[in-house]
């Protein structure tokens, strides 16, 4: 379970802390993403005068599946976060919706209390650290479209079936040429 912490008593030194958290992948919503491990999380909290600097370190294993051929790969992930954190609601538009936040904005988040629950921070940051075109190989061939054979393990017939129109009159010359 997720750490909750309060800020409000880091004033005069930096709050350590280390944590396991569990996901389970399709609450990621990233298809894909079939499988991740517990996430190993350390972290320190410093105050600053505007609030709070974080910064965390996740370790876990994911296991992703290829763009081309969905061949599932295991990936070890060592990734860190850093987010400035502030309590007080997100900036607001002219009409008092929540604007989006900008570029200089990033990393920034606002808290509606001086408590901050790690879960959502870390789910965040595994989501962004999914890689977004991830190859079993570089040479990956990937699955043929028609029949859904994996082309890197079994030669494919469809190939020699569909011949693209824009040579059908060419190979038609070819066979002409053959049988004079």
């Amino acid at each position: 379970s997720a750490m909750i912490v309060r800020l409000e008593p880091i004033r005069t030194e930096p709050f350590v802390w280390e944590e396991r958290l569990s996901f389970a992948p399709a609450r990621l919503e990233r298809p894909e993403l079939l499988e991740i491990s517990e996430i190993s999380c350390t972290g320190r909290i410093e105050p600053l005068d505007s609030g709070w600097m974080l910064r965390a370190r996740l370790r876990y294993e994911q296991v992703l599946a290829c763009d081309r051929c969905l061949t599932p790969i295991r990936v070890a992930a060592d990734e860190s976060l850093e987010a400035l954190l502030v309590v007080e609601p997100p900036p607001r538009g002219e009409a008092g919706e929540e604007r989006e936040l900008g570029e200089d904005e990033l990393g920034v988040v606002h808290l509606g209390s001086d408590e901050l629950d790690t879960e959502p921070l870390v789910s965040e940051q595994i989501q962004l650290a999914i890689p977004g075109r991830l190859l079993c190989r570089a040479d990956c061939r990937g699955l043929c479209p028609q029949c859904g054979a994996d082309r890197n393990t079994e030669p494919c017939r469809c190939e020699e079936r569909t011949i693209d129109p824009r040579w059908a009159a060419l190979a038609g010359w070819r066979e002409r040429q053959r049988d004079e």
